[in-house]
């Protein structure tokens, strides 16, 4: 199932508050989204909050896991 990329575009939020929007669309608390991703609730909590900036890895591993646009992580223009 994809979703909707509508739900959780970035329009100009950073990487961390998509990434929340992201898990917070798919109903996942930050232990779920953790253990789909093979990291910690703790780095989750650090990605959200923008103290962690995702490596392209941890990126691809969140629109593999979850079948997203990876375009929803970049700001427009």
């Amino acid at each position: 199932m994809r979703v909707h990329e509508a739900n959780c575009e970035s329009n100009g939020a950073s990487v961390g508050k998509t990434i929340k929007e992201l898990r917070n669309t798919l109903g996942l608390s930050q232990e779920e989204f953790a253990a789909k991703l093979g990291t910690t609730q703790e780095m989750v909590a650090k990605l959200e909050g923008d103290l962690h900036k995702p490596s392209y890895k941890t990126l691809q591993k969140i629109v593999n896991a979850f079948r997203v646009d990876p375009k929803i992580f970049f700001s427009p223009g």
